[in-house]
């Protein structure tokens, strides 16, 4: 084979790589797009196949052309240095395991990227060319600033991967330590084909080899992807068949249509008809269609595969919906078996945390495919799961132990059986231990499979946490029910006789205060008229104060019992004479009574008073003031009935069963005039004692009507 031959399949071979970074690339940033490490390693990789593609470019050609030549060299440092940033950027995320602070970043990737953008210019390179089958380029003065760039990013890199594989463990250290080989091994081969070579020999053909030499730690990289399970690649390229599938079969009929305008002789206006026409049925038919296609290719590619966040929310839903939460945790596990293809999985719940005893819930998969499952309450519980604080998978504790512990951990694993053990935590605390079993056919768990496994982990630690406690409390609180009730009330009791208390009790003591102060300081100057005036207003606010203190007797009265209720015939005009004598004059006027009050009722007739008294002081107080309040007085054939109706702004619905609570009003207290909320609470009361009924109807702003009904006797 000649030399041109050579180079076309070095050149392929580049072109090969690059393809494979690309699609690593593009499957790291798939798995975790919002992760700091995922993103710097997708850029790394897609620079890095920009630089493979500059790699043998020049030697396809017939003849080496100069131009030609010179870019490539361009090209490679640029790709180059943003390589060697951005894969600087990743080892100092994964030294950290979090993202550098935001000054550092930006600031490394601002001076590589300059210095990037650089090496495009004749500040780098002035000039490439082969003469004589030799390969000479003239470097200009930025070209050490370049070449360091790369040196300096390469080794920091290689240093930071090292101190992170020395305090790394188990496949973590498996993985850093494929990774740190193939750079290891490249970086130097890159110095000495880039730089030392070309310096010695005056000729810069190695340079073409370090391309083929950046296939190490491509390769590397791949089989920390597919071994040590890096990344589960499976899901990606399944959403990717179904992206690339779905939009062949959507754009079908655009490309037959084009075809067809080409075969056929149409106007312009018929073919854009036809376009937007068939564009429209793609629209209605594109969901039906990628819901079809989704599941061809659930089944053509990695059957075995399951949707974590469905299969996470089934687990959820199975917990949920048993209300024995016994039967909810072998209901969810059972659900779990078959989608990841396992033998047998188990929660250990040790001592201590539901009661004295050991907990083990075990659901295995049968030869036929059914599925059986059982509880032991009184297990034995393996003192050595104690040790294991983290997710553990047996595969590699054997294969890559940090120390004899964790061999010994791992073999106490494999002799039950065991390929993983995730403990279950509720705020750092171990409750309880997933055992999961082998694979069906043995085959080894996926990332996914662990990382599902510790989300359902917490999902089963968080149930049996609650289990637990709801257990503990259970018998607590049904001793603690009563006295909490009981306590319950008459603290409410109390902070709204204190609440509402301060501000009804303070006006009435105001004024006789007020008033006797002036009358005492200056009784001489004030007229007889005055004085009357004045002893008027503090007989009123005396009132006022007995009236507040006879209500809360009442109610003291009532809730203990101590009241006796007498029923007799009575007239209830003279219940309304005694009622309408107790109303001042400007409220009288405003009193329409309509009906029959001459009617006789068999009731207690003080208490229907009171009823009555509170119904319509109520009334006046939320009506306007030049608003009437009716008194309506009716039977039928069965019921007495007494109605009080207002024109205030009525009462919503959400409010008309709290205003029968005490101390409750409908406006606040800063805008409150008088009244402590107590009266529509003594009307509950004594209609639950007279057994009369109470039914309130309020149309928004039209005002309320309460109705009181009682049997004829």
């Amino acid at each position: 084979m000649s030399h041109e031959d050579w180079y076309f399949i070095g050149f392929l071979l580049t072109v090969i790589a690059a393809c494979v970074l690309w699609g690593l690339a593009y499957f790291v940033f798939r798995n975790n797009r919002k992760d700091y490490l995922h993103r710097m390693l997708a850029f790394t990789m897609i620079f890095m196949g920009m630089w493979f593609l500059s790699g043998f470019a020049e030697k396809i050609l017939p003849t080496p052309n100069n131009v030609f030549t010179l870019w490539t060299f361009r090209w490679a440092y640029a790709s180059g240095v943003m390589t060697a940033v951005f894969f600087l950027l990743f080892s100092i995320g994964l030294y950290l395991d979090h993202a550098p602070p935001k000054p550092v970043h930006w600031s490394i990737l601002m001076v590589g990227s300059c210095v990037a953008l650089l090496s495009l210019t004749p500040m780098v390179f002035k000039s490439a060319r082969y003469f004589e089958g030799i390969l000479e380029s003239k470097t200009a003065f930025l070209f050490p600033v370049a070449a360091a760039v790369i040196v300096l990013s390469s080794v920091v890199s290689i240093y930071l991967i090292t101190k992170k594989w020395s305090r790394s463990t188990g496949i973590d250290r498996a993985r850093t330590s494929v990774v740190l080989y193939g750079i290891v091994i490249f970086v130097p081969v890159l110095v000495l084909s880039a730089f030392v070579l070309p310096a010695v020999l005056g000729n810069d053909i190695s340079t073409n080899y370090v391309f083929l030499a950046g296939l190490i730690p491509v390769g590397f990289t791949t089989y920390s992807v597919v071994r040590l399970r890096l990344l589960d690649t499976r899901i990606i390229l399944r959403k990717t068949s179904v992206f690339v599938i779905g939009t062949l079969l959507l754009s079908l009929p655009i490309v037959l249509l084009a075809i067809l305008f080409q075969a056929i002789n149409l106007s312009a206006t018929a073919q854009y008809a036809s376009l937007l026409l068939v564009f429209m049925v793609i629209i209605y038919f594109a969901q039906d269609v990628w819901k079809h296609i989704h599941r061809l290719s659930s089944r053509l590619f990695f059957s075995e595969l399951y949707d974590e966040p469905g299969l996470l929310e089934d687990v959820s839903s199975k917990l949920a919906a048993q209300t024995d939460p016994n039967a909810g945790l072998l209901a969810a596990l059972a659900h779990v078996v078959t989608p990841l293809g396992l033998e047998e999985i188990s929660i250990v719940i040790p001592p201590g945390v539901v009661n004295e005893t050991c907990w083990d819930f075990d659901c295995r998969q049968e030869s036929d495919g059914s599925i059986s499952h059982h509880i032991n309450d009184n297990c034995h519980f393996m003192p050595w799961l104690d040790n294991i604080a983290t997710t553990v998978v047996t595969e590699e504790l054997l294969r890559w132990p940090k120390n004899d512990g964790e061999h010994k951990m791992g073999s106490d694993l494999e002799s039950t059986g065991c390929s993983a053990c995730l403990p279950m935590k509720v705020s750092q605390e171990r409750i309880g231990y997933l055992l999961v079993g082998q694979k069906v056919a043995k085959k080894a768990l996926s990332s996914t499979d662990i990382s599902f496994l510790e989300k359902a982990a917490e999902l089963f630690g968080l149930y049996i946490d609650n289990y637990a406690l709801s257990t503990k409390l259970a018998f607590q609180l049904d001793e603690l029910q009563k006295v909490y009730s009981d306590l319950h009330k008459a603290y409410d009791f109390k902070s709204e006789i204190i609440q509402v208390a301060s501000h009804e009790f303070r006006t009435p003591i105001t004024v006789i205060d007020g008033f006797m102060q002036t009358l005492m300081a200056n009784w001489d100057e004030f007229t007889d008229e005055e004085k009357v005036e004045y002893m008027a207003s503090v007989t009123n606010a005396s009132k006022r104060l007995m009236n507040l203190t006879d209500k809360f007797l009442n109610i003291s009265k009532l809730e203990g019992g101590d009241i006796s209720f007498v029923k007799v015939p009575t007239k209830l005009s003279s219940i309304v004479r005694d009622l309408c004598s107790s109303l001042r004059d400007e409220d009288m006027q405003r009193l329409i009574i309509e009906g029959n009050p001459e009617l006789y009722v068999v009731c207690d007739p003080n208490h229907l008073q009171v009823m009555l008294k509170n119904l319509v002081e109520n009334a006046f107080r939320f009506s306007p003031a030049d608003a009437p309040v009716i008194l309506r007085v009716w039977r039928d054939s069965t019921t007495n009935y007494i109605q009080v109706q207002d024109f205030g702004k009525g009462i919503p619905v959400e409010e008309r069963e709290k205003v029968f609570e005490p101390f409750v009003r409908l406006e606040s207290l800063s805008h409150h005039s008088k009244g402590m909320g107590l009266g529509l609470h003594i009307v509950r009361l004594l209609s639950s004692r007279l057994g009369i009924e109470v039914e309130i109807e309020s149309g928004g702003k039209s005002g309320t009507t309460v109705t009181l009904s009682f049997a004829l006797e």
